[in-house]
């Protein structure tokens, strides 16, 4: 499973990545800080699902979603949020999910059944 996580902090990706790791077991992650950086990475490379904290500098994760969007309409894409703030933005963009930190273990279970109800492969 190829997965992208796009946040501020470095550190913060890479405990996410093991959270995930530790419940799905090996996965290939690619992390980024520069939301752009991370959108044309996803627009030419396979990617199961993308992470995107909501709080980005210069790009949001609601913009970000909305740049994803545009390109790959069914790219599985979940929002990483401290509030419930933009979760109104997530839904009307179709998120498909919007987790509030910190991330429950059942959410990170529900990764392949996010995955598998997209038509975008």
């Amino acid at each position: 499973m190829r997965i992208v996580l796009i946040g501020n902090q470095t550190e913060e990706l890479n405990l996410f990545s093991k959270s995930i790791s530790q419940v799905l077991g090996q996965c290939e992650f690619i992390c980024f800080t520069d939301p752009m950086l991370a959108a044309k990475y996803i627009w030419h490379h396979p990617v199961d699902i993308v992470f995107a904290k909501e709080r980005m500098r210069p790009v949001s994760g609601i913009d970000l979603l909305r740049v994803i969007r545009k390109e790959k309409p069914e790219m599985p894409v979940v929002i990483l949020a401290d509030d419930d703030g933009m979760q109104q933005q997530a839904a009307e963009l179709i998120a498909d999910g919007y987790w509030k930190k910190p991330v429950r273990r059942e959410q990170l279970e529900s990764i392949p059944k996010i995955i598998e109800n997209t038509d975008w492969q």
